[in-house]
Formats: C-alpha cells, sequence, structure tokens
C-alpha cells in the first residue's frame, strides 16, 4: 500500500476517511455509542492495572514493550479513568496475563458481563 491509498481509503458505505482527521469533540461526544450489552458495562481498573504491572516487573521489561503500541494506549486510558470496559479487560486477561478475567475479579466479572448496563 502506498501512502496516499492509506490516507484515503473509503469505509462500505462511500464515505471517505482521511488519516489524522479525528471529529471535533462536539460531535464526538453527540455521538451514541454503538456498543451494546457487556462493552457498556465497567469495572475498577485497579486489579488488572496491577497484575499487568506485575507481569512487567517479573518479565524485566518496560511497559511500553511488553504491550505494544495498541495495548499501551488502552492501560493509560484504564489508567487515567479507572475503569476498564470489559472487552478491554478480556483482551488484557487473553494477550498478555493468560487468565480468565474472573481470577482479577470474581464474582464482579460475572455481574458485569452477564447484566445488562444501566441505562444512561
Amino acid at each position: 500500500m502506498t501512502a496516499e491509498s492509506v490516507s484515503a481509503m473509503t469505509e462500505p458505505e462511500g464515505g471517505e476517511v482521511r488519516a489524522g482527521k479525528a471529529l471535533p469533540k462536539q460531535q464526538r461526544d453527540r455521538r451514541p455509542s454503538p456498543a451494546t450489552g457487556p462493552d457498556q458495562n465497567y469495572l475498577p481498573s485497579g486489579p488488572l492495572l496491577d497484575a499487568v504491572r506485575r507481569q512487567v516487573r517479573l518479565r524485566h521489561q518496560s511497559l511500553r514493550d511488553f504491550l505494544g503500541p495498541e495495548l499501551f494506549i488502552a492501560y493509560c486510558h484504564a489508567h487515567a479513568r479507572g475503569t476498564v470496559n470489559l472487552v478491554t479487560l478480556e483482551r488484557f486477561c487473553d494477550e498478555i496475563l493468560g487468565w480468565h478475567p474472573r481470577m482479577l475479579y470474581g464474582d464482579a466479572y460475572d455481574q458485569a458481563a452477564f447484566d445488562p448496563p444501566d441505562p444512561v
């Protein structure tokens, strides 16, 4: 792929996607989230962040190198917000920890995974 083809890809609906062009904050905040069900449920990020930091120390790597670019950003977001959504939690558990999220959160994970999200 060339730089031009990456910077001007088209979406299936025909809309054009330009690299580096984010929606203004006002437009991002007004759009409804496409997430449904457990994708909208959150848990406190503390147990996950602690487990990731333990793995980083055991492997003697930097956090950025250990997680890679996508999960490093997700880690930073979870740290800043103090919460993590279930999809992100499951990705960390699958790709980084090799654990089931229930091992970190117990019954709280089951409740968040199987209960409908609170209406906003």
